[in-house]
């Protein structure tokens, strides 16, 4: 379970309280602490610090996606889960297809010396282009690709801003959401009475795809959430997207008479 601050740890550590009451316990935990997808929200530096000292306590490993870490707006994410267990209790998995380009299928693993080691010794890796690993090297190498991130960020940043400013124009009366500190995504709570999945349908018709809140749930749990995605959005286009959705919601809003 989650709040606007990412991970519940005094439901994580419920949950492996009663594993080891029954005799079992938790192997793994996977997690988004930075700006994590759907919801765009960031684990504080105390939650961090507890998950570690839960996962030192009660012996898992946690497996911390961080996709999203390095596009941050304005100020810089906590430590990760991964600095903070010293190396030891944490893999730390990161991608260069949210940061270079999207068909980019190459990453980095920050993890102990022995998964290192054993991860190292896989020879199967679904056909990794060494070209591109070049081109990568290069950009790292040289600072191209630290210097591609900060421009990302600025147009991240700008296009957020472009977000909130429409959605309070056009839509403001129907969802409130909690402002991401990065990453890619908005996560809408629409009124109570406001069916996601209807305002979803009719404003696919007007040409606006956003996602369903169970879709985002394990186990499809209810969820009355709407999922925005902005980074490839042309900023010139968001504020027409906005409308379009708020016009979505106020007749959905009015057909199911929530005013």
């Amino acid at each position: 379970p989650m709040d606007d601050d990412g991970l519940i740890v005094e439901e994580l550590e419920a949950a492996l309280e009663k594993l080891a009451a029954e005799g079992k316990r938790a192997k793994l935990l996977y997690t988004i602490p930075t700006h994590q997808n759907p919801a765009g929200c960031t684990m504080p530096l105390e939650r961090r610090q507890r998950v570690v000292e839960l996962a030192k306590k009660y012996h898992f490993l946690i497996m911390e996606d961080d996709a999203y870490g390095e596009l941050w707006f304005d100020d810089e994410p906590p430590p990760s889960l991964y600095s903070l267990s010293g190396g030891q209790h944490a893999i730390k998995v990161c991608t260069f297809s949210k940061i270079i380009a999207t068909g980019l299928r190459m990453g980095w693993i920050l993890a102990p010396e022995a998964l290192i080691t054993r991860t190292a010794a896989v020879r199967y890796d679904m056909g990794t282009s060494p070209f591109q690993g070049r081109v990568i090297a290069e950009m790292i190498n040289n600072g191209d690709l630290e210097r591609h991130i900060g421009r990302l960020r600025a147009i991240y940043k700008k296009k957020l801003e472009r977000v909130e400013e429409s959605l309070a124009r056009y839509c403001g009366d129907f969802c409130t959401y909690v402002k991401p500190a990065g990453g890619f995504f908005l996560w809408l709570l629409l009124r109570p009475g406001i069916p996601y999945a209807e305002v979803q349908r009719v404003a696919g018709e007007r040409g606006v795809i956003v996602g369903g809140g169970p879709q985002f749930h394990a186990d499809g749990a209810s969820s009355n959430h709407l999922r925005l995605a902005f980074s490839y959005v042309p900023i010139e286009d968001i504020e027409q997207g906005i409308n379009l959705l708020g016009e979505a919601m106020t007749e959905v809003a009015s057909a199911v008479g929530v005013k």
